[in-house]
């Protein structure tokens, strides 16, 4: 597992994803997407608590919502 902390207002890119993985929302909120893009409010939102599946090979852009503290999980699932 691997935890992401203090993730900020702009959108961070991470992968593409060497295994499957599932992304879980642990504090605050989160918008997350597969696409790339300027659209700052593109992407599934994700409340604490919630997660998201996703494919090896994708690459992954998140990004904080609000101004509290937020975190996110990731773990391998394949």
């Amino acid at each position: 597992m691997t935890m992401i902390r203090d993730l900020t207002n702009d959108f961070q890119e991470f992968g593409p994803l060497a295994a499957a993985e599932y992304w879980q929302c642990r504090a605050g909120q989160v918008l997350i997407s597969l696409e790339a893009g300027t659209d700052e409010q593109r992407g599934i939102l994700l409340n604490e608590g919630e997660g998201f599946d996703i494919a090896s090979g994708k690459t992954v852009y998140i990004r904080a919502t609000g101004d509290r503290p937020t975190w996110v999980n990731r773990e391998v699932t394949a």
